[in-house]
């Protein structure tokens, strides 16, 4: 699912995805992630790091 979405067309796919794994992976399983969206494309780690600071900042308020 993370593959489609990272070299799909829509980028909105792409946005949900993160927003699932921000909402319903612990800490150490978004580490994984990133390091492996780093080892693909750190351009879509910049993406994935921009939504969950996004997500965070939502979520506090």
């Amino acid at each position: 699912m993370l593959d489609e979405a990272m070299y799909g067309t829509d980028e909105q796919e792409f946005s949900n995805v993160c927003t699932k794994i921000c909402m319903n992976l612990n800490q150490k399983l978004i580490l994984m992630i990133s390091e492996y969206m780093n080892a693909k494309n750190p351009v879509f780690l910049n993406r994935f790091n921009t939504i969950m600071r996004d997500f965070k900042k939502n979520t506090k308020h």
